[in-house]
């Protein structure tokens, strides 16, 4: 692998690092908002799950939604 090559690998593992950080921020924060607004445990599971599966898997999402189990 060229040097070029291995540098284009670490600046996208970065950006896909801060896209995930940033995202991770903003579905807490949308979490935290909708509980807010007495949204139901189900409807804001379905719409994190589905707004922000593109870029978080599962599992990344699902930990930030255990938050709603606490209350």
């Amino acid at each position: 692998m060229a040097f070029q090559d291995k540098l284009d690998d670490i600046a996208e593992a970065t950006r896909n690092k801060t896209l995930k950080e940033e995202s991770i921020k903003r579905l807490k924060g949308n979490i935290s908002m909708l509980k807010k607004f007495e949204i139901s445990v189900e409807q804001i599971r379905s719409e994190m799950l589905q707004e922000y599966s593109d870029v978080l898997t599962s599992d990344e999402i699902e930990k930030c939604l255990s938050v709603l189990e606490n209350n």
